[in-house]
């Protein structure tokens, strides 16, 4: 049986592949396997925080815009701000912009995290319920978690809500062996990204006048780190 499966695994990998191609040539759109396959999952978590009848929410470092559009697509009143620090990624925000109902998804902000000025330049000013990021601390410099703390500061109204999704370590401990491996290849790619540790990210986050909520444990051996902006 193993000999017949083998093929038709390739073949599914093929497919998938193919398809990734065709939608990035045909729309612009790109398509990011992850992104697809965790939307769901974080949506659960996400509507727990989310406002009626309206929320603002502000994504730091979006990506392709698939959330922004998974999640506006699945909540009504919601509206998005993309943001992200390459602005090769805002024509696929944008492409993904137009399938979003009631035109949720605004124009991608450009936002460096390891760049205060630019944080700044924004103005971002206490307009948003929640502030969104996803599996963006452990693949760059240890700078983007003081940049998110501020954007989360200026951002944020008050009592609202800082959602951090991916793998972090608690205490000192990464677990399980999987995510400690994960953790060892990206500081062979690059010395400064590795997964971070949560009590860092309290400290980084108290100093801001945001404080810890809760971890929701998430699959594949993620999380996602709830805090709010005191009043």
């Amino acid at each position: 049986w193993r000999v017949r499966l083998l093929p038709a695994v390739q073949l599914k990998a093929m497919i998938a592949a193919l398809t990734r191609f065709f939608t990035r040539i045909m729309t612009d759109k790109l398509d990011f396997p992850s992104a697809a396959r965790n939307a769901p999952a974080i949506l659960n978590v996400f509507k727990t925080y989310s406002k009626q009848p309206k929320t603002m929410c502000l994504e730091v470092a979006s990506g392709s815009g698939q959330h922004a559009l998974h999640f506006t697509s699945a909540i009504p009143g919601l509206t998005w701000q993309p943001s992200d620090c390459n602005q090769d990624y805002f024509t696929s925000i944008r492409a993904y912009a137009k399938e979003s109902p009631n035109h949720a998804i605004l124009d991608p902000l450009f936002l460096d995290m390891t760049d205060l000025g630019t944080i700044e330049a924004a103005k971002l000013d206490a307009s948003y319920d929640i502030v969104y990021n996803a599996n963006m601390l452990h693949i760059s410099p240890p700078a983007t978690l003081q940049g998110l703390s501020k954007t989360a500061k200026y951002a944020l109204k008050p009592n609202g809500t800082l959602l951090l999704y991916g793998p972090f370590a608690f205490d000192g401990k990464l677990e399980p062996q999987s995510n400690r491996d994960f953790d060892a290849s990206l500081q062979q790619r690059d010395p400064s990204w590795g997964i971070r540790d949560v009590a860092d990210i309290k400290a980084a986050l108290r100093q801001e006048g945001l404080a810890f909520k809760e971890a929701v444990a998430m699959p594949a051996n993620n999380h996602i780190l709830v805090f709010e902006k005191r009043a």
